[in-house]
């Protein structure tokens, strides 16, 4: 499982639709830095962040276990990566 079980990530091959330098969730009280939306509202993105753009520390912690509403996250450095080198409209194939 990928995600929260309410809220898994989808599988299967999408494409970059849109992306940002940031945003902020008021109902989720995070944002994050450098994402690309790849499927309705599922992102690829960096660590969680505050209002004020600040890294929660304590979600730093749940890289690589299901926490998520369904989006990837990622280090901030490979968040800007893919941020600034991979255009809109390419595929993302997501799988385990």
């Amino acid at each position: 499982m990928m995600g929260n079980q309410d809220t898994e990530t989808p599988l299967g091959i999408f494409y970059v639709q849109n992306k940002g330098e940031y945003f902020y969730s008021n109902k989720y009280k995070e944002g994050a830095r450098y994402y690309i939306k790849f499927f309705s509202n599922y992102l690829i993105h960096s660590i969680p962040v505050d209002e004020k753009g600040n890294i929660i520390e304590d979600e730093r912690k749940k890289i690589g276990f299901p926490c998520s509403h369904g989006c990837i996250r990622i280090s901030v450095k490979d968040a800007e990566w893919i941020y600034k080198n991979i255009p809109e409209n390419s595929t993302v194939i997501i799988h385990y």
